[in-house]
């Protein structure tokens, strides 16, 4: 067959099948009647950006939807290998961070046993001896003591000096405030030398029978440990009186330092526990009371640490309290940190009251009979 011997039909309409009166035309004619329809492939278009500014082919999106992960091809980019770099920093650096939590518990709860155990061992060794001398008196020879002291008054309130702690001293009220009730009475003393008499417990656990601290750093006593310092003083001044009392009388006067007869008679009582109405009978007689407040008249702050009974304040201080004014409205106090000023009586007897009515005084020794 020759080519003028083909003829051809008019191009049948895309979609359509030839008719069967066309189909004995030879199919390589038959083939060249269609016009194929030319394929045109769609372009992929990128979804607009993600509000974390990256982007993805859907085909990546939902087999990987890590923004981490590249857009190109769903391979890893190098952000995605520092991404897994990160987490296992993370991971690892959790561990760590747990382990050094269970290691610090650990210390934790053997510095607390090891605590507890020295706590326990400085209770057991206080002298039972030095507790019966320095303990609150009870509330019979309280009152007896105090109606004593009614009986025989004196004058001291009125000679209640001013003794500063200082700058070198700033714990150091509790010595301080014994000084200035000591000078009161007569005795030539000052905070250096009340220094000296105190038992000091460097380990700051037994803050009631000894000074707990360094009264040039940070330190406190409460009142059992002041009466046992100011005995131990008096006792030694009576014992320097007794050594003089054969001296001739121009000789007397020849030393400062040396206390007066009546007053090395003195003793020191812890009276804690004596209402503000009864400390204002002690004051009306003449006589001094030292009593435990806090600094600046603020509220006790109470760090939750006890020994044997006393709990311990953060904000402690001691003054000397000499007397009342304004109607009963004010007290008079030696402050070793403000001097010779006056308190609201309301405010002071309150925190007197929430701190456990913490006071002592230095009473003639017959008082005590």
């Amino acid at each position: 067959m020759t080519m003028s011997d083909m003829t051809y039909s008019e191009p049948l309409p895309m979609g359509k099948r030839p008719s069967r009166a066309i189909s004995a035309q030879p199919q390589q004619a038959l083939r060249r009647n269609f016009t194929p329809r030319k394929r045109t492939p769609k372009r992929r278009t990128r979804p607009p950006a993600s509000k974390a500014g990256i982007l993805f082919r859907p085909r990546i999106a939902r087999a990987c939807p890590n923004p981490a992960l590249s857009t190109y091809g769903g391979r890893p980019s190098r952000l995605s290998a520092i991404a897994r770099v990160a987490r296992i920093a993370a991971k690892i650096a959790g561990v760590l961070v747990i382990l050094a939590i269970i290691v610090l518990g650990t210390r934790s709860l053997s510095s607390a046993m090891a605590s507890e155990a020295a706590v326990s061992q400085a209770e057991s060794s206080v002298s039972p001896l030095l507790k019966a001398s320095t303990d609150p008196i009870d509330e019979s020879e309280r009152a007896t003591l105090i109606d004593n002291l009614v009986a025989s008054p004196v004058g001291y309130t009125e000679n209640v000096p001013e003794v500063l702690q200082g700058d070198a001293y700033p714990s150091g009220c509790e010595p301080a405030a014994l000084a200035s009730a000591l000078q009161s009475t007569g005795i030539d003393t000052s905070l250096e030398d009340m220094l000296a008499y105190l038992d000091y417990d460097p380990d700051f656990i037994d803050f009631v029978y000894h000074y707990a601290g360094d009264p040039a750093g940070s330190g406190s006593a409460w009142p059992p440990a002041m009466v046992d310092a100011a005995n131990r003083y008096l006792d030694d001044a009576q014992t320097a009186e007794n050594d003089t009392a054969s001296a001739a009388d121009d000789e007397s006067d020849a030393s400062t330092d040396e206390p007066s007869a009546d007053a090395a008679t003195l003793q020191a009582v812890n009276i804690s526990g004596a209402s503000s109405s009864q400390l204002a009978e002690v004051m009306g007689a003449g006589y001094p009371v030292m009593v435990w407040t806090t600094i600046s008249m603020e509220e006790p702050q109470f760090s939750g640490y006890e020994f044997l009974g006393y709990s311990f304040v953060v904000n402690n201080h001691c003054v000397v309290v000499y007397g009342t004014a304004n109607d009963g409205e004010s007290v008079l106090v030696m402050d070793p940190l403000d001097g010779l000023v006056e308190r609201d009586a309301s405010a002071f007897w309150s925190i007197y009251e929430e701190r456990g009515c913490l006071c002592m005084a230095l009473v003639p020794q017959s008082a005590l009979a």
